[in-house]
């Protein structure tokens, strides 16, 4: 499933992505593009996403992309607003999208 996320989203095949550690839950990144793919994802880990925007240099994602089969329907939403309305230090737009 990456692999053809990469492909919809430019990204080279030959490209390796970044496994980030959020608070405990694996996510990838490249490109400007942060993955969710695994189940279990909490509120720790939103704001592990969000302090890692701050806080780290070479973290600047203008995408985060969620597989929404593994997510509860009031996890996206929290997601969604979250990133939509958090103010971070660097003022990146990041957009989320959900894909099934």
């Amino acid at each position: 499933m990456l692999v053809t996320w990469k492909t919809n989203d430019n990204i080279s095949l030959s490209q390796e992505l970044e496994t980030i550690d959020l608070g405990g839950y694996t996510a990838f990144y490249g490109s400007g593009k942060l993955y969710l793919l695994h189940k279990n994802f909490t509120t720790e880990n939103l704001k592990a996403v969000l302090e890692k925007i701050d806080t780290d240099k070479t973290f600047n994602p203008t995408s985060i992309i969620a597989f929404g089969y593994h997510f509860e329907s009031k996890s996206l939403r929290e997601l969604s607003e979250n990133v939509k309305q958090y103010a971070n230090k660097k003022k990146i737009d990041i957009d989320f999208i959900t894909r099934y």
